[in-house]
């Protein structure tokens, strides 16, 4: 699980953290001998997060476009 909002990201193996605290976000995909893999790669102040995307039920082009909105909402809110 994937939670994103205006504030910050979660996910099942990591806490909440703000956008201010996120490093590096991006959907990759890596080639296996059969199949593409798609994971969504991000740095905490804690350490990395890479979660595989292949199991959900959403697109990696659709995530990025949510990674790009919701950052660009935190920083321009917090900007202002």
């Amino acid at each position: 699980q994937i939670i994103l909002n205006n504030n910050g990201i979660e996910t099942v193996d990591t806490h909440f953290y703000e956008w201010k605290q996120i490093k590096n976000e991006c959907v990759v995909v890596e080639k296996s001998a059969r199949r593409y893999n798609y994971y969504l790669k991000y740095d905490y102040p804690k350490g990395s997060e890479k979660v595989d995307l292949n199991d959900l039920k959403i697109e990696p082009e659709y995530l990025k476009k949510l990674l790009k909105t919701y950052k660009g909402r935190y920083n321009n809110k917090n900007y202002r």
